[in-house]
């Protein structure tokens, strides 16, 4: 029922481009739409504001997608593409009423190549294969972090490492663990949310940063990581395992790269004691 659903819903999508595409053949003929006279000037036709009211609902279908999945974009890519939003609509509203300021497709071109600039930057601070944020985010994070002197006084971040990773890759092959390793990032995502940074520092290495947080939000992140991860675990075949070590910044440390290896230190203390055997 839900797929059929979905497939209707897109078939209704696609009717004002139907429209739209019938009545610019139309125009061929008989300029309705719009006329270009032996001067070459454009000029707006009788049923021009069609083709208009079929573009915004389109433009205003993708940007009610977009808020229905704003969980799933960065913060500050969102308000970006809501804010480039405003200038090609604006500018579509003026130039139907003054056609001769021309300032639509000149708007556009220059949302995209900024969409671009943006949308690169996000490629080379994501994680291919998970969709967390990666190391370069990291170094970058931490770099203006530190020449900011941003307030750190509500920072808090967890190291975690998976526990025996390796042996899935070597037992059921790198599919397996690759599988191991999205299925964990989206554990992240539900216990910490939108308001955190998930970042796969590499291998099976994650760093998540908070701000603005306290030590009794994070405690509660972390058992609710616990309880989300018990709960996978009784369903799948590959249990998810790990080592953690978390903080909240303090004026012991002497700057944000004292705090991140005070914290990665404490993991690995963390990992070699649950590998030692109690006596």
């Amino acid at each position: 029922k839900i797929k059929k659903l979905n497939i209707l819903k897109v078939k209704y999508f696609k009717i004002p481009l139907f429209i739209n595409t019938v009545l610019l053949i139309i125009n061929l003929k008989f300029n309705i739409i719009f006329s270009i006279d032996k001067n070459n000037f454009f000029q707006n036709e009788k049923f021009s504001i069609i083709p208009f009211l079929i573009g915004t609902f389109y433009y205003i279908s993708i940007y009610i997608f977009l808020v229905k999945h704003k969980h799933t974009i960065p913060n500050d890519i969102y308000i970006f593409i809501s804010i480039m939003y405003i200038f090609p609509f604006t500018a579509s509203v003026l130039e139907l009423f003054i056609p001769e300021l021309l300032l639509t497709w000149g708007s556009i071109t220059t949302v995209l190549i900024f969409s671009y600039i943006l949308f690169q930057q996000e490629l080379f601070e994501t994680d291919p294969l998970t969709g967390a944020f990666n190391r370069n985010f990291f170094n970058s994070f931490v770099s203006k972090t530190n020449k900011f002197t941003m307030n750190l006084s509500k920072l808090g971040a967890i190291n975690i490492d998976l526990d025996e990773f390796k042996s899935i890759n070597d037992t059921y092959g790198h599919k397996v663990g690759d599988d191991v390793l999205k299925n964990f990032v989206l554990l992240l995502n539900k216990a910490f949310k939108k308001k955190s940074k998930i970042i796969r520092m590499g291998g099976d290495e994650f760093i998540i940063i908070i701000e603005n947080t306290s030590n009794e939000e994070f405690i509660s992140h972390i058992r609710f990581l616990n309880i989300i991860t018990e709960v996978y675990n009784s369903v799948n075949k590959y249990p998810i395992k790990f080592s953690y070590s978390y903080c909240i910044y303090s004026n012991d440390f002497n700057d944000i790269y004292d705090f991140f290896d005070h914290i990665d230190n404490k993991m690995y203390q963390n990992k070699y004691l649950k590998k030692t055997p109690k006596i």
